[in-house]
């Protein structure tokens, strides 16, 4: 499925993920675990072509990743968040459709009924006319778990997503955690 061969990242001669290779099948829920600075983000970061990697070939089924990110769902680290920026629950899980409707377009009746199973599916649906900054942090990730949800990607990226959530965004993330793999 994800195979991963020879990746290697520099940032100004410093290497900062060298070598890398693994193959994940379907099905799989793999974590990357190591100390602050280790390269983590950083080979998540080259696998989906976010930084630029010196050498190696991502291929996601047979092909390159690259040409295909519309299958992949990606949530940042919490702390790469404009929260400040004006937009509600809703709009932020409704970007997810905008690869299936084009930026000029309205949302479907699917977009709109899958935005909604998946506020739903993360247990904030009441909270969709909120502000995204208004919201805790649990709150705010599960947000964007949600819109990884509604973009009905088949590989999944998530960066250090049990930081600075509570018990009951833990428990949800390791429950849809599950039932993707």
């Amino acid at each position: 499925m994800l195979e991963v061969r020879d990746l290697a990242v520099n940032y100004r001669g410093i290497s900062a993920v060298k070598d890398v290779s693994f193959c994940l099948e379907s099905g799989q829920l793999v974590g990357i675990i190591g100390p602050n600075g280790a390269g983590k983000s950083t080979l998540i970061k080259a696998i989906l072509g976010l930084v630029p990697a010196e050498r190696g070939v991502v291929t996601f089924n047979s092909r390159p990743l690259k040409q295909q990110l519309g299958t992949v769902a990606y949530v940042s680290q919490r702390s790469q968040i404009d929260w400040d920026y004006p937009v509600t629950v809703w709009n932020v899980v409704m970007m997810a459709r905008t690869l299936h409707l084009g930026w000029s377009r309205f949302p479907s009746r699917q977009s709109k009924e899958l935005v909604q199973a998946a506020l739903q599916r993360v247990g904030i649906w009441e909270l969709r006319d909120r502000q995204i900054g208004e919201l805790s942090g649990g709150q705010q990730q599960r947000v964007f778990l949600a819109r990884a949800l509604a973009q009905q990607a088949e590989l999944f990226f998530f960066d250090e997503p049990f930081v600075g959530v509570d018990k009951k965004t833990e428990a949800v993330i390791f429950e849809v955690f599950g039932e993707l793999k």
